[in-house]
């Protein structure tokens, strides 16, 4: 069974979020302010670090500056008690365990916090960058509450909500296979402790612990990325066609790629904005609840993305959609410069677990 919190996407919350802090500044309170980043942090918007250790990958829109900084790895007198899982895996190899699989790509330690971030005194924010994938017939569920951190010194911490930048933490999607999702995920730590594994449970009742290390690799040693390269088989539907499920039909109009963003669209540097305008009809018997969050987008390399809340004007509004009526409206993805979008999904009500899938190619 799902968690809660799959009901809802991180974007959905921080909207509310975002209406209450405007409200209560028009009120002449204080609203919530970042704290100020380390010195010689990166100018990017995402996250600022005072070190970081990294494997060679390629830049996507989730990803900040490389910098030049100290490495995690302890003085020699310095003896973790904690060593990777296996005396070849190192920071950015992938594991696998019963076709979900799991890779580390980089770690900022420390981090700069998130406008909503409470950091406690003599804790530090970590940052781990991650890709989760899925090899298997049955969709996976995707969630930053599902991992965990554990420390050289065998520490465990739980994942931090919402401790980040919006635009670039691990987002709540539903992966298919072949596809995968690329994020990061914060911890609240010690300051003194030092990260030596992230931890992925996939859902409550399964028995896949995937962990994967977060200690820098030796020196000659090549990281395994053979399941980085899979991507998904392309949807039946074609664009311009009409799918039906659960009681309802989608139809994909056109994709604009790139498209022009709206005046609240926060620009990232290395990014650029889809969106996907579609039809919706409800052909059950009762209401159907509509949000442009239902939507996903998924581009060549099989990387899911989920929807922008301000991306381009005219977008699909919040709704209650009655028997036999039908909507139309604009879905906005912020996705890297490089990606082609090919796919489109729909998910029923949002976390009933059926979907309605239509592909971006002519």
């Amino acid at each position: 069974m799902k968690r809660i919190e799959l009901m809802y996407s991180k974007k959905s919350i921080f909207a509310g979020l975002l209406v209450l802090v405007l409200t209560l500044a028009a009120c002449g309170t204080a609203s919530p302010t970042q704290e100020s980043s380390p010195a010689g942090a990166s100018d990017i918007p995402a996250i600022a670090t005072a070190s970081e250790t990294s494997v060679e990958v390629a830049p996507t829109a989730t990803e900040p500056e490389p910098t030049q900084a100290p490495s995690l790895t302890p003085e020699p007198t310095q003896v973790p008690s904690l060593m990777p899982t296996s005396g070849e895996k190192y920071l950015g190899d992938v594991v696998e365990q019963g076709g979900i699989w799991l890779t580390a790509l980089a770690v900022q330690d420390p981090a700069t916090p998130g406008m909503f971030a409470s950091i406690g005194e003599g804790n530090k924010l970590v940052a781990v960058e991650v890709v989760i994938g899925n090899t298997t017939d049955t969709p996976l569920s995707v969630n930053t509450f599902y991992a965990e951190l554990v420390d050289t010194d065998g520490f465990t911490y739980q994942s931090k909500f919402m401790a980040l930048d919006i635009d670039i933490e691990l987002d709540t999607v539903t992966l298919f296979k072949g596809e995968k999702a690329k994020g990061w995920i914060a911890f609240e730590i010690p300051l003194e402790a030092i990260p030596a594994l992230v931890i992925y449970k996939p859902e409550f009742s399964s028995e896949v612990s995937l962990e994967a290390s977060l200690l820098p690799s030796p020196a000659g040693h090549v990281a395994d990325t053979t399941l980085l390269a899979a991507t998904p088989e392309p949807p039946e539907v074609r664009l311009g066609e009409t799918v039906t499920a659960g009681g309802a039909a989608l139809t994909v109009l056109t994709v604009e790629d790139p498209s022009t963003p709206g005046v609240l669209y926060s620009d990232l540097p290395g990014t650029k904005l889809v969106a996907v305008q579609v039809i919706l009809e409800n052909q059950s018997d009762a209401e159907m609840s509509i949000s442009p969050t239902f939507g996903y987008l998924t581009d060549d390399q099989g990387y899911v993305y989920a929807a922008e809340l301000f991306g381009r004007d005219g977008g699909l509004e919040l709704s209650e959609l009655a028997q036999g009526r039908k909507v139309q409206g604009w879905i906005s993805f912020r996705v890297p410069e490089e990606s082609k979008p090919v796919a489109f999904r729909y998910e029923l009500e949002g976390y009933g677990g059926e979907f309605l899938t239509i592909s971006l190619l002519p």
